[in-house]
């Protein structure tokens, strides 16, 4: 799934994933979940719940 950080929430979602943003290209593995924090930062955990 390839998408930008807009889709991203505070709700954790799990990789396979790459989040594309202008400057920057992140890679979730599988078995990882990406979600963004009060400041909007992308947050990584090995783990998550999807």
């Amino acid at each position: 799934m390839i998408t930008d950080d807009a889709a991203l929430t505070a709700a954790p979602r799990g990789g396979p994933l790459i989040v594309e943003e202008y400057d920057a290209t992140c890679v979730v593995p599988p078995g990882w979940t990406a979600r963004l924090d009060a400041a909007q930062n992308i947050v990584l955990e090995k783990g998550g719940a999807a």
